[in-house]
C-alpha cells in the first residue's frame, strides 16, 4: 500500500497547524491516520476486505485521495473488480496532478477489459445453457419423451416382483406351520420374514416409481410431448479477478 499520508502525520504533529483547525477536525484527522495504519497492516497480512473497510472509514473522516488509491488496491486484492475500478477512477478525479496518473490509467484500462471479458463470457454461458435443452429436444425429433414411461415400466416391474415374493413368502410360511422339527420350522419362519421384508420394499418403491412415471408421462403429453427439462434455465456462477501492478 502507499504511505503517502506522511504529510498528514506531520500536520497532526505540528502545534501551529493544530491551532489553525478546530479540535473536532484534528481528532478526525488523527483517527483517520490510525485507521490508515491499521488497514496497511491488514493489507500486508492479506486481509483485503477488512483493509478496505478501514480505508473507507478513514476516507469518511479525512477525504485524502491517496486513501482512494489504497482502497482500490485492497478491493482489487479482495476480487471486487467493480469496487477497485470505482476507487481508482475517483483517485484520478480527486488527486491533484498525481505523478502516477499514467500507470493508474493503464491499470484501469486493464481492469475494465477484464470486467468486459467476464461479462461477455457470462452472457455466452447463459446462452449455451438456454440452447442446450432446445437442441436436445430438436435432436430427439420433438416426439414423446420415453423417460417417464420407462420409469412407469420399472415401477410396475418392481410391483410384479414384490407380488412374486409375497406369494413365495406365503408358501414358506405355510411350510413352516406344518414343519414338525422346531429348528427347521424356525429357519422357514426366518426365510418367510425376509421374503416379506423384500416384498414390502418392492411394493413401496415400485408403487412410488409407477405413480411418478404415470404423472410425469401425463404431464409431458399435456405439455405437447416435449422434454420437461427444456423449461429449466441455468446461470453461471460469479467470477472475481484480482491483480496487482
Amino acid at each position: 500500500m502507499r504511505a503517502r499520508l506522511l504529510w498528514t502525520l506531520l500536520l497532526v504533529a505540528s502545534p501551529a497547524a493544530a491551532r489553525a483547525q478546530p479540535a473536532a477536525d484534528e481528532a478526525s484527522l488523527r483517527r483517520a491516520v490510525v485507521l490508515f495504519e491499521e488497514s496497511e497492516t491488514l493489507y500486508n497480512q492479506g486481509e483485503f476486505v477488512q483493509a478496505a473497510a478501514l480505508l473507507r472509514r478513514a476516507y469518511a473522516l479525512h477525504a485524502d485521495a491517496t486513501l482512494l488509491f489504497n482502497l482500490g488496491r485492497a478491493l482489487e486484492g479482495a476480487g471486487d473488480l467493480d469496487g477497485a475500478i470505482d476507487a481508482y477512477a475517483r483517485y484520478l478525479a480527486e488527486a491533484a496532478d498525481p505523478p502516477d496518473r499514467g500507470a493508474v490509467e493503464a491499470r484501469l484500462a486493464t481492469l475494465r477489459a477484464q470486467r468486459e471479458a467476464l461479462s461477455e463470457r457470462g452472457a455466452s454461458e447463459v446462452d449455451d445453457a438456454d440452447r442446450a435443452p432446445i437442441a436436445a429436444s430438436t435432436a430427439s425429433g420433438g416426439g414423446i419423451d420415453p423417460v417417464p414411461w420407462v420409469v412407469l415400466g420399472v415401477g410396475l416391474a418392481a410391483l410384479g416382483v414384490g407380488i412374486g415374493l409375497g406369494v413365495a413368502m406365503q408358501g414358506v410360511s405355510d411350510r413352516a406351520a406344518t414343519e414338525p422339527v422346531q429348528r427347521e420350522a424356525q429357519a422357514l419362519y426366518d426365510e418367510a420374514q425376509g421374503l416379506a421384508i423384500g416384498a414390502n420394499v418392492l411394493f413401496v418403491v415400485g408403487g412410488l416409481a409407477a405413480a411418478a412415471g404415470l404423472v410425469w408421462g401425463v404431464v409431458t403429453l399435456a405439455d405437447g410431448g416435449g422434454d420437461a427439462t427444456a423449461h429449466l434455465r441455468f446461470g453461471p456462477g460469479s467470477v472475481a479477478v484480482a491483480g496487482t501492478f
